[in-house]
């Protein structure tokens, strides 16, 4: 039975920085929409420089999310250092 409890722990942690994750994806993601969307009507974007702004979204996610996985990352290490437990 110890053996299901420390799955249901890591499962608990897990969902904690999955929350952290979705919330800031949600965010950014509607900011951007908007941006583009208003630089395209006031034509300060035009469709073929898609490649651009493609390219930096891409940048801007992946430095995120390794943002967001390092502070993942040190959260757990620190819990496992100072022994916090359910």
């Amino acid at each position: 039975m110890g053996y299901f409890r420390s799955g249901d722990r890591a499962r608990r942690r897990a969902g904690a920085v999955r929350a952290a994750d979705h919330q800031q994806r949600g965010n950014s993601g509607s900011q951007a929409t908007s941006l583009i969307i208003r630089a395209l009507a006031l034509r300060e974007l035009r469709l073929r420089d898609w490649w651009k702004v493609c390219g930096r979204e891409i940048a801007a996610g992946l430095v995120l999310g390794a943002f967001l996985g390092a502070i993942g990352f040190f959260r757990i290490v620190l819990w496992q250092r100072l022994r916090f437990v359910d």
